[in-house]
């Protein structure tokens, strides 16, 4: 039960990201947050989805990697924000 969870996550965040792509047609996605610790369950069900469902020439094209900062990803953020203002 736990593994299909994850497994139904990565379907979904394929399916967030794949949208994404075919609006924005980004060149690279990074995600961070502390969901990245538990990446090794459900980033392969992601990118496969995610290539099922961009748009042909996207899905090779648009880089997905997790965050340098990983967790702390939102942090690092949210200060050099409030710093630029």
């Amino acid at each position: 039960r736990f593994h299909s969870l994850f497994k139904e996550m990565g379907i979904y965040w394929g399916i967030g990201l794949a949208n994404i792509a075919n609006i924005f047609n980004p060149e690279r996605i990074v995600l961070g947050g502390g969901l990245l610790q538990a990446k090794d369950l459900y980033w392969e069900e992601m990118i496969k989805t995610f290539k099922e469902r961009t748009l042909p020439f996207l899905g090779e094209e648009v880089e997905i990697l997790p965050s340098f900062w990983g967790e702390k990803a939102v942090a690092v953020g949210a200060a050099l924000l409030a710093g630029g203002q």
